[in-house]
């Protein structure tokens, strides 16, 4: 864990029980069932992955189980099989030195903003 207890149980009570931390390839995960996304993607709910560490030359990186339709131009770069999952990030860098619970968020807010 590179983190401390107290924001897991943040995203627990905010996201639900099925939050589940996983660790593979040297890089620990954050397993986000039904994530709700901002107003005017599709779909509107997914399930999500937060790396909250650095991965693939990013800072942190937010993967989605499918590709969001998002009101601003994002650049889908990245798909990559996770625990035996296909999942998809876009290009959105920086994302550090925070609580976790910030970290989704700003990763979201990269999305529509």
């Amino acid at each position: 864990m590179i983190y401390p207890e107290e924001q897991l149980e943040e995203l627990k009570a905010q996201f639900g029980p099925g939050v589940r931390e996983f660790e593979e390839g040297g890089h620990v995960y954050l397993y986000i069932p039904g994530l709700k996304m901002p107003p005017g993607c599709t779909p509107e709910i997914t399930d999500a992955l937060l790396c909250p560490q650095t991965h693939s030359g990013y800072t942190s990186r937010l993967f989605f189980k499918e590709r969001i339709q998002t009101t601003k131009q994002v650049n889908w770069n990245g798909q990559f099989l996770i625990l035996g999952v296909q999942w998809y990030a876009f290009s959105y860098n920086n994302i550090k030195d925070m609580p976790l619970m910030n970290m989704i968020m700003s990763h979201l807010r990269g999305m529509v903003a």
